[in-house]
């Protein structure tokens, strides 16, 4: 019995049952870069991102898309993605040099994050990004200062809680009231006011990113309107041109087989014919589309290899404990999301029992699925978690003092080492005694 792959056209099945990455196989991976083991298929990147590409250039004449290293920054996802013509959009000092170090240029580089440090804000401004978007009025001082020492002009936007709920677990949701994200959209025309008023801030854009791992097209079509009612009331106000405007990320990808999502295409058309439909009604000019994708470009690409060591079968439960847990995945602990799990060495292999899937972390928070039906399962046998390549490794810790596992990118059936397996000496690297 074959799996359902969900369209995964980087996965299928070997004649020995064995999942394959990009033909080669998951069972050979392990073997040559041991385990736990992060794969990157490079020809999901790259199709995905195309596929993104292709479907806003088919409906918006200008549009950037920066995939969001927050979801992964391994420099060469990064690269890979730059070489495909992704900008960046950066979230910290270390995402900045990140994008720096893999070529992106920085007129297509975008800063994001609620505390930017002014010696982040020094490199940002020094380098020449694209866009710095403001978090708040006090940042605004903070960047017109620094701009001001270093006798430069700053291009900005302004991050808005545009005040949109999408249906998203809590955590991913960054558009409400409550949330830390921006400033509220009825504080908005205070805020570029400020902005407007600072010699050294050239006063270009705003963003309204409104949340994570989102299904439902409806909330992106209300933010663009609210977003576009704000620009028409910046514009009339304070005679200001937004020609950049951020819609953040945010579409979700079906982690569950059979579960729905939005189809790229569909996201595109709904976006593109949204804002046209305000520039028109409003009388604007037609900006500049900034995209922050960052699981819908790299989530389906990567897979999380992990051995059964323990297998512990109860007439109450059955536990199979692994060696990848909340320390590499963390996902499932802290979201109770959902990834998909085959057994790679079994992948033909009938349903036999009911297994919770426990990592090696003591927590009993430390699980990667709960009360899945898979092939009966002993030691050695080897897991692919699925979905896994965006907010897997990026959020990965030493938890437990684990060293990090190697992370090797597949195409066109051969694999390559892109970060190493950490050592226990590397635990204890910045150490003083």
């Amino acid at each position: 019995m074959d799996p359902d792959l969900g369209g995964r056209s980087h996965l299928s099945i070997g004649p020995k049952g064995h999942l394959l990455i990009d033909g080669i196989d998951a069972v050979d991976l392990v073997t040559r870069f041991g385990s736990p083991l992060y794969v990157m298929s490079g020809s999901r990147l790259r199709s995905n991102f195309r596929n993104f590409k292709a479907a806003f250039q088919s409906v918006y004449d200008r549009v950037l898309i920066c995939f969001a290293y927050k979801a992964n920054s391994h420099l060469a996802v990064c690269k890979l993605l730059k070489d495909e013509g992704a900008g960046a959009e950066v979230a910290s000092g270390g995402e900045l040099h990140i994008a720096l170090k893999a070529g992106v240029p920085p007129e297509r580089i975008v800063f994001d994050g609620p505390n930017k440090t002014s010696e982040e804000l020094k490199t940002a401004i020094e380098a020449g990004i694209m866009l710095i978007n403001v978090d708040s009025s006090a940042e605004i001082r903070k960047i017109g200062r620094i701009a001001s020492l270093l006798d430069r002009k700053v291009t900005i936007g302004i991050r808005v809680n545009p005040d949109i709920a999408a249906a998203t677990h809590e955590h991913l949701a960054t558009g409400l009231r409550e949330h830390k994200f921006g400033v509220w959209i009825e504080d908005a025309l205070e805020t570029y006011r400020l902005a407007s008023e600072e010699k050294n801030l050239t006063v270009a854009g705003i963003l309204a990113h409104i949340g994570s791992s989102i299904n439902d097209i409806d909330p992106f079509k209300e933010s663009v309107h609210r977003v576009f009612d704000l620009i028409s009331q910046i514009r009339n106000r304070f005679k200001l041109e937004i020609s950049l405007v951020d819609l953040g990320g945010g579409l979700g990808i079906p982690y569950a087989t059979g579960q729905s999502s939005t189809a790229v295409i569909e996201y595109a058309r709904t976006i593109a014919s949204s804002i046209k439909e305000e520039v028109l009604k409003r009388g604007l000019s037609l900006p500049t589309l900034i995209l922050e994708p960052g699981r819908a470009i790299a989530g389906d690409a990567g897979i999380l290899l992990t051995t059964v060591g323990v297998v512990k079968e109860t007439v109450r439960k059955n536990w199979a404990m692994v060696d990848a847990g909340m320390n590499l995945l963390i996902r499932p602990a802290l979201y109770d999301t959902y990834h998909h799990i085959l057994v790679a060495n079994k992948a033909t292999d009938a349903p036999a029992r009911r297994y919770s899937i426990g990592g090696p972390c003591c927590e009993s928070a430390d699980y990667l699925a709960k009360n899945r039906d898979l092939p009966r399962l002993v030691e050695g046998d080897l897991l692919a978690v699925l979905d896994a390549g965006a907010y897997g490794f990026s959020m990965s810790s030493h938890y437990n003092s684990y060293p990090r596992c190697a992370v090797v990118m597949t195409e066109n059936g051969s694999a390559r080492m892109i970060r190493s397996r950490e050592s226990y000496e590397d635990l204890v690297r910045h150490e003083l005694p």
